[in-house]
């Protein structure tokens, strides 16, 4: 969102079974037994695609996803000024566009499963939309980056501990310590977070620590018979519930008339390319948990809003001091390098799983290196 020993480790899930284990170690980059219920939950044949690019797929849409969220979210929130509000409006749109353009691939295969999966997952995410939203209307685009660039750093020692075991080198540390450099270096330069802003970003680093793990675990790790459309239908349906009380806590409703009244145009455009890209961001949230650990999963989110820092700095009169740019640039290397230092731990996770076709290669070069000699 320590424990001396390390967790138990036990092969992944292949099947569903409620009686397995409910922690065990779940190989990144591999998305296991949910993969196969998503396969037979789905109706659209992936089939011919690889398994790499399956992942590099679903990073880059969540990706792409992300960054556009962030920047309209905070347009959208400085534009009204009703948080609580804006998110039902995305919940709903969502919620109708689910259960009627897509209810095709609506599953729903286990009633315990929904129940278990309704009990908290749309809890933490109804409250991690709602005080993102607050907290950009409280501090720069910069400083939202910044607080949630932290949270890898905290995020592996705990997923590693409670839920699966995730294989960490020098590199990976390293490589992490960089991009907290760059926020550091960032930071220094960003004036214009304030005291509750930066309250309301802890707050909601903190819920969407807990939502990446109660999500990857229900994906991954513990995988529940529900398609990632049903889960995203259950997020948005039931997390409007938790809503309603937030919407009149902070007092929203006697401020509709005036703040609509007061929006122009391009507010209103916004406001509806979020309820949008919300969905966009939701179902490739879901799809890209179930091939990456749940560090590795915020690590792409925040390194793909570097962009959004140079939009930022480009059009919302942020910082742009040579400092906060040597942050950037230093905070995307370091991106880069995780990435780099997760491929090479995956490749040898998978030769080492498989020790047979690593002599058989290794025999092979043999082979043709002694051809070569003669």
């Amino acid at each position: 969102m320590g424990a001396a020993h390390d967790p138990p480790t036990v092969e992944p899930i292949t099947s569903y079974d409620r009686n397995a284990p409910a922690a065990g170690r779940v190989e990144e980059g591999k998305a296991g037994a949910s993969d196969e219920k998503a396969a037979a939950s789905e109706t659209i044949d992936d089939s011919w695609l690889t398994h790499e690019v399956k992942v590099a797929g679903s990073c880059a849409l969540f990706a792409v996803s992300s960054a556009s969220m962030l920047l309209l979210n905070s347009c959208v929130a400085r534009a009204y000024h009703l948080e609580s509000t804006v998110t039902i409006i995305q919940m709903l749109f969502a919620s109708a566009t689910l259960s009627t353009l897509f209810f095709w691939a609506l599953r729903f295969d286990n009633m315990r499963d929904v129940l278990t999966w309704s009990s908290i997952v749309p809890l933490l995410f109804s409250a991690m939309m709602v005080t993102s939203l607050i907290a950009l209307r409280n501090a720069s685009v910069g400083a939202t980056n910044v607080v949630r660039n932290i949270s890898p750093l905290l995020m592996l020692p705990i997923e590693s501990c409670i839920q699966e075991r995730v294989d960490v080198d020098v590199h990976t540390i390293f490589s992490l310590v960089i991009i907290l450099t760059g926020i550091i270096l960032y930071v220094h330069e960003d004036v214009h977070t304030s005291a509750f802003g930066l309250f309301m970003l802890v707050v909601n680093m903190v819920l969407a620590m807990s939502d990446r793990l109660v999500q990857r675990r229900y994906l991954a790790v513990r995988p529940l018979a529900i398609s990632k459309t049903g889960m995203l239908l259950l997020n948005n349906s039931i997390g409007i519930l938790w809503q309603i009380p937030t919407l009149f806590i902070l007092n929203e409703p006697p401020k509709w008339e005036a703040r609509f009244s007061q929006a122009d145009a391009g507010n209103y455009v916004a406001l509806v390319f979020s309820c949008i890209v919300g969905i966009a961001i939701g179902w490739t949230a879901i799809n890209a948990q179930r091939f990456v650990s749940a560090t590795t999963f915020m690590v792409l989110g925040n390194v793909s809003k570097v962009f959004v820092w140079i939009y930022g700095m480009l059009f919302l009169g942020e910082v742009r001091s040579p400092l906060a740019i040597a942050g950037a640039v230093t905070a995307i290397g370091g991106g880069f390098y995780y990435g780099y230092a997760r491929i090479q731990l995956d490749a040898a996770r998978r030769k080492a799983a498989d020790p047979d076709k690593a002599k058989q290669v290794k025999a092979t070069e043999s082979s043709t290196l002694l051809r070569s000699k003669k």
